[in-house]
């Protein structure tokens, strides 16, 4: 068998293989509890786009009406008729987020906006278990708070600039989530308040109309093809959504924003997936080298 024959199969072989792992990728769907209803961040809650990084209330979740510069519009904002119609990421409270299969997770931190408490969001994962990830940080605060990733003006996408450090230090982390067979809910959750719990379990994310804290969910609006995107009737789902907490609900409160801690949680590529297209590039590569 010639050289240039034997590269050919071994890069088809690669590039076949990255097809099937890419057809077989994990992904999230948004699940819909009791009481669920559609929601939108009309109100962002004293965030701020862009972001240049560093101690403060961060860029929070996509929104027409962050401080400084309004987000992109994007095929996922939906006006908010509570808020002047205002536009901005579209998705659902009471909702889950569910995960296809165990897969690497990344969670970014975009900020607290206005947020009335100290809010804390925590993942269990490996290879840290029960983790308090992140924490609000505050102007002038006397607690230790995580500094929002940095969102350069136009940009649809953070660049998160500390990545080691620990708990409530770093504002990204990857870790491995493990879900049942079948798929599973991604354990995460929220403390806020006087040490509330808002959990990513099937139960406990309350209704807008509860009087109590709770979180929506939405795909990244520059993402999805349309608002309310990822939703339980979206078999193929999604791979990047935003988790938005208001720690105060709408009842007898003008605090109802969903921007009080925003995370931004993705999957991330399977490493053989990565490997196989390296492959496959580096046999074109050579390929072409052996033409010239």
């Amino acid at each position: 068998m010639s050289t240039k024959r034997a590269l050919f199969i071994a890069m088809a072989a690669a590039l076949a293989g990255l097809m099937n792992v890419a057809a077989a990728s994990p992904y999230f769907q948004i699940r819909l509890g009791q009481g669920a209803a559609p929601e939108e961040v009309g109100d962002a809650g004293g965030s701020v786009y862009p972001w240049p990084g560093g101690n403060g209330p961060g860029a929070g979740a996509p929104s027409s009406t962050t401080i400084g510069n309004p987000w992109p519009n994007g095929p996922g904002f939906n006006p908010d008729p509570s808020f002047g119609n205002a536009p901005g990421m579209s998705g659902w409270d009471t909702s889950y987020l569910w995960l296809s299969e165990s897969a690497w997770v990344r969670f970014q931190y975009m900020g607290g906006g206005n947020s009335l408490y100290y809010n804390q969001f925590w993942v269990s994962g490996m290879p840290n278990s029960n983790l308090p990830m992140f924490q609000d940080s505050h102007p002038g605060g006397t607690m230790l708070g995580t500094n929002p990733c940095p969102i350069a003006l136009g940009a649809t996408a953070p660049s998160c600039d500390i990545l080691s450090g620990g708990q409530v230090v770093q504002n990204e982390w990857t870790l491995f989530i493990t879900v049942p067979t079948g798929g599973g809910y991604v354990p995460f959750w929220y403390v806020t308040g006087p040490g509330v719990t808002v959990g990513n379990d099937g139960i406990n994310n309350t209704p807008d109309n509860s009087g109590l804290p709770g979180y929506m969910l939405g795909e990244d609006p520059y993402l999805a093809p349309g608002p309310f995107a990822c939703g339980p009737n979206d078999i193929d789902g999604c791979s990047v959504v935003y988790a938005a907490l208001s720690d105060r609900s709408r009842v007898g409160s003008v605090d109802h924003d969903y921007s009080d801690m925003a995370i931004r949680i993705s999957v991330v590529p399977e490493p053989g997936t990565v490997a196989l297209l390296g492959l496959g590039l580096a046999g074109l590569a050579a390929l072409r080298r052996r033409r010239a």
